[in-house]
Order: structure tokens, then C-alpha cells, then sequence
């Protein structure tokens, strides 16, 4: 019996030539896939960084002043402006009396 040698060196090319594609196939999609890794892990490293940012903002928010807060500072002002008006004229009525006393 004769074995045709060129057939099988044929056959068998063709099946390390289909292996050899189904490998570089594999890797490209597996190269693909790590990509997306990559890329899923910038956006959740982005989304954290914006998590702590907003935390931040929160805090400071929950810090500031309200509306009655401020309505209270601009009452107290005005009430310290109307007394330092009121110190104002009796230093000018002390000031007066000491220029008309020395003449």
C-alpha cells in the first residue's frame, strides 16, 4: 500500500494553518477584551475621583450659611451700625463741648 505523503503533508499544513487561525482570532478578541478592561477601569478610577469631589462639595454645603443665618448677620450689622452712628454723634457732641470750653 502506498501512502500518499504529499496528501497527508497537505492535510496536515492545513490543520496548523487552521490552528495557527483560530490562535491569532482568540488573541485578537482576548486583546479586545483587555481593552475593555482597561478602559471600564478609567471610568470607574473617573467616577471615583468625582464621588470624592461631590463628598467634598457636599460637606462645604452642608457647612455654609443659611438664609436665616445671613438675615441674622445683616440685622446684627445693622444694629452695630445704628450704634456705632449713635457713638459717632456723641464723640462729635464731646468734640464740640471741649473746642467751646477752651474758649
Amino acid at each position: 500500500m502506498d501512502v500518499n505523503w504529499d496528501a497527508f503533508k497537505f492535510w496536515l499544513d492545513f490543520t496548523v494553518w487552521i490552528i495557527a487561525m483560530a490562535v491569532a482570532i482568540a488573541a485578537w478578541v482576548r486583546s479586545g477584551s483587555n481593552k475593555n478592561k482597561e478602559t471600564i477601569n478609567e471610568v470607574q478610577e473617573d467616577i471615583h475621583q468625582l464621588d470624592k469631589r461631590i463628598q467634598a462639595v457636599e460637606a462645604l454645603a452642608k457647612a455654609a450659611p443659611t438664609h436665616e443665618d445671613i438675615t441674622q448677620l445683616r440685622e446684627q450689622t445693622a444694629e452695630l451700625g445704628s450704634k456705632l452712628d449713635g457713638m459717632r454723634n456723641t464723640l462729635n457732641l464731646i468734640h464740640q463741648y471741649m473746642l467751646n470750653k477752651k474758649d
